[in-house]
């Protein structure tokens, strides 16, 4: 049987939709809200796409279309089936992927997959024959028709229950798919229908959630990436990559604390933030105006709230490898009420809000459009040549400081600790505008000894707040921690000397 796709003027292969999507968490009761704004009270409603959804989502044992990043699902609604290929979406904040549909009677219907990345899979025959129903999704969706302001937008409001084995998830959340116009009025839009209710940017699809309940670990914490950015890109658009990058790096493991608690997503969380407030600094010239500056204050907020949190949990990891046995019931029943209030903190409609408002101003904030000559210009000064300035201010300023390391306090040394994790940051951000085998040489080099600083640093920094948790000084450290303290501080002494006699990668 032959495909008979959606259709779209951009097609990413023969016969593919590009299903551009974004999706929002929120609370069953902020629907009541959402039916009554101006915007979906005059939309028009879309009854054949509306009603009860019964979902058949397929792989193999082993995953291997979920590996391969393919989703394959059966769709039943009013006696129709359809089959549905999905293809991997690239990491950011919205869901950009290709799409294949196609009415089947009953069954999967393999020769549908002409055309399509599950075709290549499809050729082993081991794989073939081993594909299965994995899990069912069953969603109860109303469906409307936004068109305003030059752009048209397929609204769906879901209340969905996710089913594997004897597990179930429900979840309720909004699918924005654009139909006509630019990504960025998917962002636009999902603002104003966040004034009707609290509305959190998500990135988990359907199929991710009944995965994660066929896994007794849940969902993965999503590392950073850095996207490609080369010599000659104008700073905006360079920007607005790797801020996409890093803001999709915090909403990913949000999620997963709320949902797991996972120590390990915080941690990928607060790099996250880390890694958006380098990129702030880096472009600095060009984010001009109130708004920028109010970005900037909230996400400054919201990285705070977890401090403590990451606080326990390293204080947690020397308590299990012995460090502080005599500290594990206190340390364990500590750490609770800290999560407790971070979890709290999180589901804040405030916190929604500032990573809702960061993404909107990512893609289309007025720093785009600012008019002063200085910002105009600093859009389009090629990356390499905007960056590097600021690369050799943060880089005398950490060379200054290295001088006086060892008379510096635990504050001003953990200060110094966030300039030489900003500058390493930085320095990845930016690596592939800088070519040439000695601009390679020398940025390996650099990061090697930047890692190690920040390790060792970071380290004397945990002691540190190890003791302020457990309302210690360092006066009641024991021989261990005091040796430990000792040999940490000659590290960053080595290391500091080796970085003052290093040449920066990016002259």
């Amino acid at each position: 049987m032959n495909i008979s796709p959606k259709r779209d003027s951009a097609k990413p292969g023969r016969g593919a939709f590009r299903e551009r999507e974004l999706k929002l968490a929120c609370e069953p009761v902020a629907f009541a809200h959402l039916m009554a704004h101006p915007l979906i009270a005059a939309a028009k409603p879309l009854r054949d796409k509306s009603g009860l959804l019964l979902a058949t989502y397929f792989d193999t044992p082993e995953e291997d279309l979920r590996r391969a990043g393919i989703a394959l699902r059966l769709r039943r609604r009013r006696g129709r089936t359809v089959q549905t290929i999905k293809a991997t979406r690239a990491r950011g904040l919205a869901f950009d992927r290709g799409e294949w549909e196609s009415e089947v009677e009953g069954g999967l219907d393999f020769a549908a997959a002409r055309g399509t990345p599950l075709r290549r899979i499809l050729k082993s025959e081991m794989i073939r024959d081993r594909i299965q129903k994995r899990f069912a999704v069953e969603t109860r969706r109303q469906a409307f028709l936004i068109e305003t302001d030059g752009f048209a937008v397929e609204c769906a409001l879901d209340h969905a229950v996710v089913k594997a084995g004897r597990r179930s998830q429900p979840t309720t959340e909004i699918e924005l798919e654009l139909l006509r116009g630019e990504p960025e009025d998917l962002f636009r839009l999902a603002r104003k229908l966040s004034k009707a209710g609290p509305l959190r940017l998500s990135l988990v699809a359907k199929s991710e959630r009944g995965y994660r309940l066929l896994s007794a670990a849940g969902g993965h914490p999503v590392k950073a990436a850095c996207p490609s950015v080369t010599k000659g890109t104008p700073s905006a658009p360079a920007f607005q990559a790797m801020a996409r990058e890093a803001l999709a790096q915090i909403i990913h493991n949000e999620e997963l604390v709320r949902s797991f608690g996972d120590p390990e997503a915080l941690h990928q969380m607060r790099v996250g933030f880390r890694r958006l407030k380098t990129l702030v600094g880096l472009f600095r010239p060009m984010l001009a105006g109130k708004q920028s500056k109010r970005i900037r204050k909230g996400l400054q907020w919201a990285a705070r709230l977890s401090g403590p949190a990451r606080d326990i949990d390293v204080l947690q990891q020397r308590a299990a490898s012995g460090g502080l046995v005599s500290e594990h019931v206190a340390i364990a029943d500590r750490r609770r009420a800290i999560y407790a209030d971070l979890l709290w903190d999180l589901g804040r409609p405030r916190f929604g809000r500032v990573l809702l408002n960061t993404a909107v101003w990512i893609e289309s904030g007025r720093w785009l459009s600012h008019a002063g000559n200085k910002t105009a210009a600093a859009r389009a000064q090629p990356v390499e040549e905007l960056t590097a300035k600021a690369l050799s201010r943060r880089w005398k300023q950490i060379r200054r400081t290295l001088k006086h390391l060892d008379s510096l306090t635990p504050e001003a040394r953990h200060k110094l600790r966030l300039r030489i994790k900003a500058l390493r940051y930085g320095s990845e951000f930016v690596a592939g505008a800088f070519k040439g085998r000695q601009a390679t040489r020398r940025r390996a080099a650099l990061a090697i000894v930047l890692e190690g600083l920040q390790d060792s640093l970071g380290q004397l920094n945990d002691i540190v707040a190890g003791d302020r948790v457990l309302g210690r000084s360092a006066d009641d450290d024991g021989n261990e921690t005091a040796s430990l303290r000792l040999g940490l501080m000659a590290d960053s002494q080595r290391l500091a000397f080796r970085l003052r006699a290093m040449p920066p990668f990016w002259r």
